[in-house]
This record gives structure tokens, sequence and C-alpha cells, in this order.
């Protein structure tokens, strides 16, 4: 799942890989990325739709 914006605008991918959750600068695909368990992702998923993040 990939979110594009406009330029200046920062974007993230995000890719479901079994239980794990992978999320990158979509504008520096080749550089380090983030991976999270699916509750963890799920805790954040969650806190951003809340408003908390």
């Amino acid at each position: 799942m990939a979110h594009r914006a406009g330029a200046g605008i920062p974007c993230v991918e995000v890719a479901f890989v079994g239980a794990a959750v992978g999320v990158r600068d979509s504008r520096h695909g080749g550089g380090t990325h983030l991976d999270f368990g699916d509750v963890a992702w799920r805790t954040f998923a969650t806190g951003v739709k809340g408003g908390l993040v």
C-alpha cells in the first residue's frame, strides 16, 4: 500500500509481509525501513485514527 502526495509532503509505503509490517519513506526506497509486529502496527494505526499520533 502506498500513498502519494504533492511535492514536499512526506510519503510512506507500507508492506504487509506475513506477521510483519514494513514501513519506509517512499522517496528513499533504498534507505532504511521500520518493521513492526502485527500487534504494534494495530496499536499505532489505532492511535493515528484516534488522533493520538
